[in-house]
Order: C-alpha cells, then structure tokens, then sequence
C-alpha cells in the first residue's frame, strides 16, 4: 500500500512529466491533488505558481507563491518566484523587495540579480542595473533570460557591440527562439552589419515561418545592400503574408526613391499619412523623400508635430532632429537648420586619443618607402580601385562616375580591409596589427588577398575594376600596399570645414564615426586624417591619384577623364551622364549622384559660419 508521502511523491512526478509533454493543465491538476493533501507542499506551490505565470494568470500565481514564501520564508527560489509574480501584476516596487529579500539570503541568487537588474534598466538606473546584470551572466553564464535583459539594457545605453555580443550569446543558448532572433537581426541592421543580419534573419524566417517581420527586415538589409530586386521581392512576400503591414508600404517607398521612381515611391507611403495616428517611420520615410516631390514644407510640419510626442524614444528623436535639419536647410532657414542639427547629434564612445594612438603607430609602422620589414603577397589583380578620403568628401560621386563606365562596377563600401588587421590578429603572431604584421608571411598575405579580391568579383563578375568606396580605408594604404600591389588608390579630397560640416549633418550610427557628433572631434580627427596620408604620399608604391572636389564638381569632363586613365581603361561618354546610370547608392550622399554635377556643396559652410567656432579653432584655421 502506496504511503501518503509516496503518493504525492507520484503525483508530482506525473505533474512533472505533464510539465515536459507542454500539458499544462494536466501538470496543474495532479499539483493541485498534491495540494488538496497538503496546501503547505513547497514543490507544488512553487510549480503551481510558475505554470500559473507561464498560463498570464498573474493573481493565481500570486496566491501559490504568497503561501510558498509562508512555507519557507528562507527560501530565494521562493521570493524569486514572488517577484516574478508581482511583476505580472504590475507591482513593480513589490517585485524589487522580493528580488531583494531573495538576494539578503543568497548574495550570488542570478536569477535575482538578473530580475532586479531588469527592473532596476525600466526604473532608469542605469549603472546600478548594468551592475546586476553583469554579475547575474557572470555566475550563471547559460542562462539567456540574464543574457536578454544584459542585452537591451546596454542597446539603451547605445553601447551596440556589446548588445549585439549579448544577445548572440543568448542565441547560441536558445537557438530557434524568434524573439531573440529578432532581438539580434534588428541590432545588427541599426549596426549595418547587414550581410550578418541576412544570416541571422534567415533562421528567423525558419522559426518563425508565417511571421511578415524577419521578411520585412530582409527586405531593410537587402536595401542597405543595395540589392533593390531582391529586397523589393522580401517586401513582397511581407505583403503576401499580412497586406496591410506598414513596414512593407515604408520599405517599397525606400526601394522606388533608390531607383529614382520618386512618384511610385510616393504611392505607397501618401495613404500613411493619413492615419489618425501617425508612426514614427512614416514620418522619417516621407521627409526622406519629400524634397524629391516638392513636399519639403508638408515634410517640416511633420517632422515638428513628431518631435512633440511625449513617448518618443531618443533614437527616433535624434534622427528626426537630423532630418529637421536637412529640411530646413533646404528651406534656407540655416539657423534652424543648425539648431536641430545640433540637437540630433548626441555623445559617443569614440575616443580621440585611441584614434591619435592608432595613427601614430601606423606611422611609425610604415615609415620607410617600400616597407622592407614586411612580406608582400605573391597573388597579383589589377581589379581593386579603392576610392578612399574622410566620409563626405566626395567618394560616392567618384565611385558613381567611375562605375558608369561599361568596364568598371560600384561595390560601395565594403568592411573588408578595415576587417583585415583583425584577420591578421587571429592568424597568430604575437604583437597587434599593425606592429605583428612582420611575423605574417606571404601564404597569410596571400590569402587576404583572394579573399578580397575574390568578394570583388562577386559584385561583377565580368568588370574589368569593381570600385570600393570605403572611406575610412585610407587608415589601412600601407597594408593594401603589401596584399594589392596593382591596386588603384584615388584619394578624394574637399574643403576641411564643408567636408567637417559635412560630417555634423549627418546621422551616423556607429560609434567609429562618434567623432562627427562634435565640432571640436571633427576638427581633431581631420588633422589626423592629414597627417597619415602627408606620410602615405611619402611611403606608397601603389597606384595612387588624389582628386579635388571642387575641381571634380568645377570641370567634371577634365578630372573624370584623368580618372578613367588612372584605371588604365579607355575614355566612355557615360562617365558624363552618371546621373543616370541605373545602380543604386544607399549612402548618404544618394540625392549627389542622381544629379548632375552641381557646385551648391562648395563653400557651404559659409551659410552657417557663425556657428562654427569650435571647428575652426580644432583646425587651425581663421575664416
């Protein structure tokens, strides 16, 4: 005869295994018989009051977990549980107690620490969370819930390499979960590592089969891609699935203003902005393309009534404050211009002194011409031409002229030699880049080379030169001197204080661009700029060919000429027209190449001289 104590032993373990099959209501009755024996059971109510959680009924869970912790007060697991519960039913400072009754008991309880570091991140307190968080994932590291809220709370505070970081780790613990999934695809397309988002998209799609968001967000990275076909057919199978989803209407107007079809893109986003309530993005997408259909005033009206909304997170507010800008710009009101300009710009993590120190030891690096100390590789194509010069400057106009050509095919611009040093770092050989590059032999070398050569190739198989427009490339000349020996450099160059003003008004996402956020950094960081490539004008052996905007923008004809002869092709009429050369450009400077050659850019910064004090005293230069 089964005794008391041994059948409720049986019942829990029936209630356990109905937990496992995902029977939640025949888990919940045979605890329920354990309880009608004994209310006092501690497993019981603990299960009880978790599946009651896991089920949104907030007030049962409660009452089981309330006599839990009357069972056994000493218990963290059960105070734990508590503050889960009063979580769900909105009793926030209950639910802090119990988080902190639990951690007065047991110091390392991660799941407290985690749950208190979660409301502590929706409390506004920052440090105080990143603290609990962090200790949470370092004692219970395979835990993802720890790892999620680790996650959010260091995207709130725009630290996105580290969230990323965190909400991979979660992945990796819980593979198929979409909400991660979408956690981390939508963080690497605000990083633009959109090639990365593709990868992690595709297994959302798979976890998520009749979802329209991972296809929407497919169609977003394909766009930034620059591959339109393909991101206009994610658009439409978003739309196939759920018809009315704004995000598809906001991404095939994206899609047409890239082609040029401004009146089609107009089409899907003017029934939007009719909505009692209009969102955030339609905003955004329709002051995008606004002053391409003469509708910059409608665009402004906006834009204002949005930066109003009480509710408006900080990223849709700096971004709305950038586009204020650019509208009013266009307006002719340069003081308001300047004012939301320079609302939109917030601090960053980028450290002047970290760039100052990596520009000194490149230098001192590759001081001598040649660079004897190091190997070169042995793997030789002509079809890099690598346009490189400060963001603003004038690369996407280069790229676009060039890519005219019949011959030639504009990649944009590729992360791949700026990944390098990186690469090289992990092939072993003791010191960093660019001081280890003397332990890497032609075979490492070599390698970077096909690999480089061979992601050009995959832009256009059959051009004869694939432009990378990378601007930042012209940190890494002296290693594209050592890999790319018959490599192209044209180096872009303007106006310091238009290309510095430049820079202010536009709203980049990354954190290795944060020195665009502040005049005085901006000044800084183009000093630097000139002085590494005085030194690459000493030391290259490369191809190399400098070109001045404003003498591109004066006598278009005479410099895309001199051009197309650098890249040892010969002369084509369509260099003149590239305004009209089919290929989509996804940077900031889209509305430049879908035009002729205009002078407009040159000396703008005149029109907001007198805001710019801190640029000039960064500089050196008196206006």
């Amino acid at each position: 005869m089964t005794s008391p104590n041994g059948h409720i032993q049986s019942l829990l373990q029936e209630g356990a295994q109905c937990q496992m099959r995902g029977d939640s209501a025949g888990a919940l009755a045979r605890f329920g018989q354990v309880l009608a024996r004994d209310p006092r059971q501690p497993d019981a109510l603990l299960r009880s009051g978790m599946l009651a959680l896991a089920t949104r009924d907030a007030a049962g869970a409660a009452r089981h977990l309330e006599q839990l912790v009357r069972v056994q007060p000493h218990m963290p697991d059960a105070h734990h549980a508590l503050g889960k519960a009063r979580q769900a039913q909105g009793r926030m400072d209950d639910a802090a107690s119990c988080y902190r009754k639990a951690l007065s008991l047991s110091a390392e309880h991660a799941p407290s620490l985690a749950g208190l570091g979660a409301l502590m991140a929706a409390a506004g307190k920052p440090a105080e969370a990143l603290d609990l968080l962090q200790r949470a994932v370092a004692l219970e590291p395979g835990n993802p819930e720890s790892r999620f809220h680790l996650g959010l709370l260091l995207q709130q505070l725009n630290r996105v390499s580290e969230a990323i970081a965190a909400f991979d780790q979660a992945v990796a613990l819980v593979p198929d979960n979409p909400m991660l999934l979408g956690m981390l695809a939508r963080l690497l397309v605000s990083d633009r590592q959109y090639s990365k988002a593709l990868a992690v998209i595709q297994r959302w799609v798979q976890a998520q089969p009749g979802s329209a968001d991972p296809l929407v967000l497919r169609g977003v990275a394909l766009t930034n891609l620059q591959q339109v076909d393909e991101a206009q057919a994610a658009f439409e199978q978003a739309s196939a699935l759920e018809p009315g989803n704004t995000g598809v209407r906001v991404g095939l107007c994206n899609v047409h203003r890239l082609k040029g079809e401004f009146a089609t893109a107009f089409g899907f986003i003017e029934p939007l902005l009719h909505a009692d309530k209009l969102e955030t993005r339609v905003v955004k997408t329709f002051a995008a393309l606004a002053p391409s259909i003469d509708r910059t005033e409608d665009a402004v009206r906006l834009v204002e009534k949005a930066l109003e909304a009480p509710a408006l997170n900080a990223y849709d507010r700096h971004a709305l404050c950038f586009q204020a800008g650019g509208l009013y710009d266009k307006l002719g009101d340069y003081d308001r211009a300047f004012a939301m300009y320079r609302d939109g710009n917030r601090p960053s993590r980028y450290s002047p002194e970290a760039f100052d120190e990596l520009v000194d030891r490149t230098i001192h690096a590759f001081d001598t011409p040649g660079f004897p100390a190091f190997a070169r590789a042995a793997y030789r194509t002509e079809r890099p031409v690598l346009v490189v010069g400060m963001p603003r400057s004038g690369t996407s106009l280069v790229e676009q002229i060039l890519a005219s050509h019949p011959r030639v095919a504009g990649a944009g611009e590729m992360p791949d030699i700026m990944n390098m040093p990186a690469a090289l770092d992990r092939m072993g050989g003791g010191s960093a880049y660019p001081e280890g590059l003397s332990a890497h032999g032609v075979d490492h070398l070599d390698h970077l080379a096909r690999h480089y050569d061979a992601a050009l190739a995959q832009v256009a198989p059959e051009a004869d030169r694939v432009t990378d427009k990378m601007p930042h490339n012209f940190l890494y000349l002296g290693l594209v001197n050592l890999l790319l020996p018959q490599a192209r450099v044209i180096h872009i160059r303007r106006d310091p204080v238009d290309t510095c003003l430049s820079n202010y008004f536009q709203d980049f996402a990354s954190d290795f661009l944060g020195y665009a956020n502040d005049l005085t950094l901006l000044g800084r960081h183009y000093r630097q700029y000139e002085r590494l490539m005085a030194q690459w004008r000493t030391v290259l052996d490369v191809p190399f060919l400098e070109v001045q905007y404003e003498e591109l923008v004066a006598d278009q004809e005479r410099e895309s000429r001199r051009m197309i002869d650098f890249i040892g092709l010969e002369w084509d009429d369509a260099c003149l027209s590239f305004h009209t050369t089919k290929r989509t450009v996804s940077t900031a400077s889209f509305a430049q190449v879908r035009n002729p050659i205009y002078t407009k850019s040159v000396e703008r910064w005149r029109r907001y001289e007198k805001h710019l004090g801190p640029l000039f005293d960064a500089l050196g230069i008196t206006p």
